[in-house]
């Protein structure tokens, strides 16, 4: 299926995350972005990276997104097993050799982890 194409089911726990963040900080949205790819959230992370600005805490939310360690939502996915979510966050233009602080890198934490 096409990336334009791609219709994920929410969960409510997904739905329930993304309704509290209405007014919300861009860091408190960048803080829900990190934890949607560590859970594989498809959903919530097509939603926030679908938002303007004007909705996401004056700032867009995009693929690449970097936390306080340089991490960025594929390494979270790569890292707990989401391989769809990874794949995702690829087809949105998630650097596939961006490295953290420590120099970790998507493949690797998947490889560590077995997966």
């Amino acid at each position: 299926m096409p990336p334009g194409e791609r219709q994920f089911r929410a969960t409510t726990a997904e739905m329930n995350e993304i309704s509290r963040l209405a007014g919300r900080t861009h860091k408190e949205f960048s803080d829900v972005f990190f934890k949607s790819a560590k859970l594989g959230w498809n959903w919530a992370l097509e939603t926030m990276l679908d938002m303007p600005e004007s909705e996401s805490g004056g700032k867009k939310i995009d693929a690449d997104l970097r936390n306080d360690f340089g991490a960025t939502a594929l390494l979270y996915a790569a890292q707990n097993g989401y391989h769809r979510t990874a794949d995702f966050l690829i087809s949105k233009g998630a650097d596939v050799d961006a490295q953290d602080k420590a120099g970790s890198r998507g493949l690797m934490v998947a490889a560590q982890g077995g997966w």
